[in-house]
């Protein structure tokens, strides 16, 4: 037997004694996601949105591809795929944050107040101590004239991030 195989044989048994039941190698899904990732690194958007539709389309269940999609889409200015993307993130993994963060953003840049406080708040219900929600909550509520609400939400992030930017308008 070479050297090489039976080092192989030795790793792979090393791995199943310890427990380990994942895969060795990165999946499919994973390694577009890295390439989407070095893409957007690059400021390369269209480039990284490929990787990101071909790791959403490998592993249809992979909620960081379409969480990594809508930030692609995001930056590429298409709101309604980056929509999409992050709404099938939040389905696929309904407890990450940056999902409702970024959604709620998208909501607010076009000017969709209440649907963007409703996404804010579901993320504020599973993370209360989130500054960056409070911030985009606090945005939208000023948008709409409620004042006071607003200030409550600028409040807090000045309570929760106080060096957090532009927490007072």
């Amino acid at each position: 037997m070479s050297v090489r195989k039976t080092a192989t044989l030795a790793l792979l048994a090393l791995i199943a004694l310890s427990g380990h039941t994942g895969p060795v190698l990165a999946s499919p899904a994973e390694k577009y996601i890295e390439h989407g990732a070095l893409a957007v690194e690059e400021g390369n958007y269209e480039k990284a949105a490929a990787a990101f539709r071909l790791a959403a389309k490998a592993d249809p269940e992979s909620a960081a591809a379409f969480y990594n999609l809508g930030v692609a889409y995001q930056k590429l200015g298409m709101p309604r795929q980056a929509e999409e993307s992050y709404l099938e993130a939040i389905r696929l993994k309904p407890d990450y944050i940056g999902s409702y963060l970024n959604l709620g953003t998208v909501m607010n840049e076009q000017g969709r107040y209440e649907e963007a406080i409703g996404i804010l708040e579901r993320g504020l219900a599973l993370d209360p101590r989130n500054a960056a929600l409070y911030y985009n909550l606090g945005n939208a509520l000023e948008k709409l004239g409620d004042d006071a609400r607003a200030l409550e939400s600028f409040q807090k992030v000045n309570e929760l991030a106080p060096e957090f930017p532009d927490a007072w308008h």
